[in-house]
């Protein structure tokens, strides 16, 4: 369910540690994407389909991620291709339910399938 969905996606960025692991570049845009889960969670009402075919697309990127090795939180010592890979989840996750806080890169499912493949 989306509201699950939330959850998880919250407990891998926020959690015991997150900041130093997270690094200040990083940890920069985790008010975003805070607040992308919380208009997230504002908007599903209006529209619970789109909300699901957006899920779909994070849930095929972020299976792809972690057939690539990739977990979330991420690992300290992940390779950085992945770490990338990793932020840019977040990423896509604002480009599909909160566009209007703009993402830090371009963003798509076909970019990170690309990135992860030259793992």
């Amino acid at each position: 369910s989306p509201l699950t969905d939330a959850r998880s996606q919250l407990s891998a960025l926020v959690f015991d540690g997150f900041v130093s692991r997270t690094g200040l570049t990083r940890l920069r845009r985790v008010p975003v994407y805070l607040a992308g889960i919380t208009h997230r969670i504002q908007k599903l009402t209006e529209d619970p389909g789109r909300d699901r075919t957006l899920q779909t697309q994070i849930e095929s990127a972020t299976a792809r991620y972690q057939n690539a090795g990739g977990t979330l939180p991420t690992s300290p010592d992940a390779n950085p291709t992945l770490t990338h890979a990793r932020w840019l989840l977040e990423e896509l996750r604002i480009s599909l339910f909160a566009q209007h806080l703009t993402t830090a890169e371009p963003v798509s499912p076909q970019r990170i399938t690309k990135l992860l493949s030259t793992l």
